[in-house]
């Protein structure tokens, strides 16, 4: 069925109709985010039709967030979906992102999750593999803004969420030297947050972050205790002094 779609789609004007069909799977049928999202990478890579993919994310943004909210399953179905297919077409879904924008302002909360997911995907696997010049930086400092915005979202599962993306993030070593301070800063106020699985995640981020820094090869546990000492002297005088 897959080929046939596949075949189909290019030659004949029925991207809409096939489209409105996937969607209405993805939402009212459980467990049929991941094939659906296999078929859209298939009509995409082998049969080169993007359009479906534009298509989708079109109908998606025009959904109105009230009936998402108010059946949550397929709200739960179609973030899967968006998820999904940022990690199997993250190029792809870079062409389009901002058409995925409008999720972010609005509920539910698993659409701005997914979304997020996608930005994740597109830092890893886009722009960490790239050699960037000066507009390909600025890019992903975009997608890493957002990211980074979203750990004050309203919503306790959504900050918890993108401190479990910043920690792939880590682990791929996709992060900018210039970003760990601000980051870590924005890690330990999460350590105060209201939610015990935001905090149990800010924590393990901080673990992940220390793990992965570029500079834990030339660092060693003996020359940063005496750095400890001196500075903890120098702590002591200037206490005496007052």
């Amino acid at each position: 069925i897959s080929k046939l779609i596949g075949l189909i789609l290019p030659k004949h004007n029925s991207s809409l109709s096939i489209t409105l069909k996937i969607l209405n799977l993805v939402q009212h049928v459980e467990n049929q985010a991941l094939p659906m999202s296999n078929l859209v990478e298939l009509v995409v890579t082998k049969y080169a039709f993007p359009q479906i993919l534009i298509q989708l994310f079109k109908e998606l943004a025009q959904t109105h967030p009230n009936e998402m909210i108010i059946d949550s399953a397929s709200s739960r179905n179609c973030a899967q979906f968006i998820s999904t297919l940022g990690r199997q077409l993250p190029k792809e879904v870079l062409g389009n992102c901002t058409i995925l924008m409008c999720h972010l302002e609005l509920d539910p909360y698993s659409m701005r999750n997914a979304v997020l997911d996608c930005f994740g995907q597109i830092v890893i696997q886009v722009y960490t593999k790239l050699e960037l010049d000066d507009v390909g930086r600025k890019s992903r400092d975009c997608f890493l803004e957002k990211l980074q915005e979203h750990l004050h979202d309203v919503n306790a599962y959504v900050r918890s969420h993108v401190l479990q993306i910043w920690m792939e993030i880590s682990e791929k070593k996709s992060i900018p030297l210039s970003r760990y301070n601000t980051l870590t800063c924005l890690i330990v106020e999460r350590l105060r947050d209201k939610s015990c699985n935001v905090r149990k995640n800010a924590a393990s981020l901080l673990l992940t972050l220390i793990v992965n820094n570029p500079y834990s090869p030339f660092l060693s546990a003996e020359e940063l205790e005496k750095q400890l000492t001196v500075e903890g002297q120098k702590s002591q005088t200037i206490s005496d002094a007052t």
